[in-house]
């Protein structure tokens, strides 16, 4: 028996040692787990009993910081136990808890916190001018208004913004979350006005700005949604919107310019935009398999029906990029059966019809004609006209031809614009996006390609020209994604994909990467490294997290609306 206890002092001792050692480390987080280990009846070291508040405070700071939020709120709530309650440490175990998404404990905070602020305002009343005393309670009400959604007690969650709108209506935090009540009610129009005014006016709520993004880029409103990412990102800490290449879903499908991989994008998209519907449609009416060609007959009676129903229900502006959209699609994948050309030439038609009201719609049906002709003397004069009531008309004419190239199938549809290219090459021999589009005439794997690109990214880095630095991103975005699917196979062929397909894929893969610049016997040498290496790359693509952008929620994780490039949430084990 003494043995035993012996034993247990000695174990005690080391775990003692090993804890001091931590706090001389600057660790309080490790020792903080340490101090939590040790027998809560032992009185061997009574020295641990005044130390432990300061280091569970500063173990939860530390493991904030570190993203480890399960361990921050254990230290801060075992903390606010032991202590008593504190108003500042409440508000960062509020952090904590949200984001290790214990929303259970995180309401039962906020419910204290809220009977604190109520009685301090009530008994210190000079402590709480009218707009403080209005902005921490609707903040606070809000906040677990939040919490309620995330637990799915919707009636009751909506009960707690009311007493924030009763306290003040104009608070941009209750103007945010009635907001997101629009998003989920699709109230497309109205949340976006409810969300970008919340903002505007202050509203501190992360998810608003989150869903925001989200909900201009389901609406297919790319330029609306990066611009509201420059105009308050950074207090969110998306500090470099323009660096992101995030292309809209439905062109991100139509530029596979591969049938079974893009009508796999359209059937499983949570995209609700009307172009991706109007794709959506096209492979709904689709019929029959793909030809060697990769092209689909189609039931035009039917996907004409479903866009004219489609369309009638749009805005003008929502108009142009869906009928670009069915353009497209009928372009890159429809048969030249009988009565194609015209659907194509009658679309294109209704852009015609667009473009006085709406200016976008001219170079969109500039795109399509580019990519419908095959004479390049047939577009020397709509695409002149154009560029004439253009302030930049060589930017006008680079961001043609890189649209153009992203749907061709054929070197000569890439080179058709060439000779525009060339002539307002002339007249700005330093534009880089000129220069990055004239690179995009020639194939990727050519000394001109390579030229002209580097030329232009010079020119772009040198000037820091944003628009061109971002053009340049999506082209190297584009080839790697292009690269790519010339190697993997097709979705539907995945079911019977063995071992044998993944080697013989990466093997050929290296070879196109190599091939060119490492004699064959020393590649061969070097294959098994190679292989191993490129796999060790590879995402997990059974384990991962689902992380769609949109999600039914009230501005929680828990609910689905997931943060562009948010913060990691890890676990200590």
């Amino acid at each position: 028996m003494t043995f035993i206890q012996d034993d247990q002092a000695f174990t005690e001792l080391v775990d003692v040692l090993t804890l001091v050692e931590f706090i001389d480390e600057k660790n309080p987080h490790e020792a903080a787990h340490l101090l939590l280990n040790q027998d809560p009846r032992s009185t061997q070291f009574p020295e641990l009993a005044s130390i432990r508040p300061a280091l569970l405070t500063l173990a939860g700071q530390q493991s904030l910081e570190e993203g480890e939020m399960s361990c921050a709120a254990e230290f801060w709530q075992i903390l606010q136990k032991e202590q008593g309650f504190d108003p500042q440490l409440a508000v960062n175990l509020m952090a904590a808890l949200n984001e290790s998404g214990d929303y259970q404990n995180l309401q039962r905070l906020l419910t204290r916190l809220l009977k604190w602020l109520e009685q301090e305002i009530k008994q210190h009343p000079q402590n709480w001018p009218d707009e403080r005393r209005k902005a921490a309670l609707t903040y606070g009400y809000c906040r677990l208004a939040d919490t309620l959604m995330a637990l799915g007690r919707e009636r009751t969650a909506l009960g707690e913004l009311r007493k924030a709108e009763q306290i003040d209506p104009r608070s941009p935090e209750v103007i945010g979350r009635h907001g997101l009540l629009a998003v989920l009610d699709q109230r497309t129009d109205e949340a976006i006005q409810l969300l970008t005014q919340a903002l505007e006016q202050g509203c501190r709520y992360r998810e608003v700005y989150i869903v925001l993004v989200n909900t201009l880029k389901q609406a297919g409103d790319a330029e609306a949604a990066l611009d509201a990412r420059r105009r308050f990102g950074k207090k969110f800490g998306d500090l470099n919107p323009e660096a992101d290449v995030n292309l809209l879903p439905w062109v991100d499908a139509l530029s596979t310019r591969n049938y079974p991989l893009f009508s796999s994008l359209v059937e499983d998209s949570s995209d609700r935009s009307s172009p991706m519907r109007a794709c959506q449609i096209f492979v709904e009416a689709v019929e029959g398999e793909p030809n060697s060609g990769g092209n689909v007959s189609l039931n035009q009676k039917q996907a004409t029906k479903a866009w004219d129903q489609l369309l009638k229900s749009l805005s003008e502006k929502e108009q142009v990029l869906t009928v670009q959209a069915i353009a497209l699609c009928l372009l890159t994948f429809a048969k030249r059966e009988k009565g194609i050309v015209a659907l194509i030439t009658n679309h294109m038609a209704k852009l015609i019809e667009l473009w006085e009201q709406q200016p976008e719609a001219r170079p969109a049906y500039l795109v399509l004609l580019a990519l419908k002709e095959r004479d390049p003397k047939k577009l020397q004069t709509p695409v002149q006209l154009y560029l004439v009531t253009q302030p930049q008309p060589g930017n006008a004419l680079a961001q043609i031809q890189l649209e153009v190239r992203r749907y061709t199938k054929t070197v000569l549809q890439d080179q058709i614009l060439r000779s525009l290219l060339d002539e307002y090459l002339k007249r700005e021999p330093q534009n880089p996006l000129l220069l990055l589009a004239k690179a995009t005439t020639y194939p990727p794997n050519t000394e001109q390609y390579e030229n002209f690109k580097q030329q232009g990214f010079e020119i772009a880095r040198r000037l820091q020209d944003a628009k061109a630095l971002q053009a340049f991103r999506e082209e190297e975005a584009f080839l790697t994604v292009d690269a790519a699917q010339q190697f993997l196979p097709n979705p539907g062929d995945l079911e019977n994909f063995g071992l044998g397909d993944m080697d013989e894929m990466l093997e050929n893969m290296i070879r196109s990467m190599f091939g060119n610049k490492v004699p064959p016997a020393e590649l061969k040498r070097m294959m098994p490294d190679l292989k191993r290496m490129m796999m060790n790359e590879m995402p997990d693509l059974v384990d991962g997290d689902d992380d769609d952008d949109f999600g039914f929620g009230f501005g929680f994780p828990g609910g689905g609306f997931s943060p562009p490039g948010g913060s990691s949430k890890r676990k200590r084990k």
